[in-house]
This record gives structure tokens, sequence and C-alpha cells, in this order.
């Protein structure tokens, strides 16, 4: 896909699993660092963070759609119109001569 500029950025989707990420590993850091937990691991990732935007929005802008979060029951995306809608299951075939469906008392194979 093409670079376009004027393609609509998700924010939210896009800033929600960072922020997420980024309160577990602070968290995680000052459990396992104790009293080596400093500034520089903050400030590490927010550099990350601004890193992660960048990115992202360089990826939207060439079509990337990041994914939904917290909507498990939502509606599966429109199928593309040019292929039908799916409708009740197809009918089984008839049975043949293979499928000895014909005779229901036909000596099973064991």
């Amino acid at each position: 896909m093409a670079f376009v500029a004027s393609r609509p950025v998700p924010w939210r989707r896009i800033i929600v699993p960072f922020l997420v990420y980024a309160v577990i590993a602070n968290v995680g850091f000052a459990v396992f660092m104790g009293d080596n937990y400093d500034a520089g691991v903050l400030l590490g990732t927010v550099i990350g963070g601004i890193a992660y935007l960048a990115i992202s929005v360089t990826l939207v802008k060439f079509g990337w759609n990041p994914p939904r979060w917290g909507q498990r029951g939502a509606k599966a995306p429109p199928a593309p119109s040019g292929t039908p809608a799916p409708s009740a299951p197809a009918p089984r075939p008839a049975p043949t001569k293979r499928t000895n469906a014909t005779n229901p008392r036909a000596r099973t194979r064991r």
C-alpha cells in the first residue's frame, strides 16, 4: 500500500496498548530492581513510547489497522462486496455405491 498522509490515525487504539505495557513494565522494574529503580527507567519508557508512536503512525499511514482491545463481542468486519453472504449449510450429497448408504444391512469392515 502507498503512503497516504490524509489517512486518519486511530490514536486511542495506538496509545492504549503502550500505556498498558508502560505501567506493567514500570511496576515490574520497581518490584525487581528495588532500591536501584531510578528516573532512567522511566525516561527509557517514555523515549520508547515516543519511538513506538512514531513507528505506529507511519505504519497507519501505510495502511496498517491496529488491533482493537476490549471488544470481544464486536461485530465481524463486513465481507468484501464480491463475496456472497453465508447462508444455510450445503445439502449432503446423494448416497452412492461407494458410500454403501443404499444398503443398511451391508457388512462393515472391522
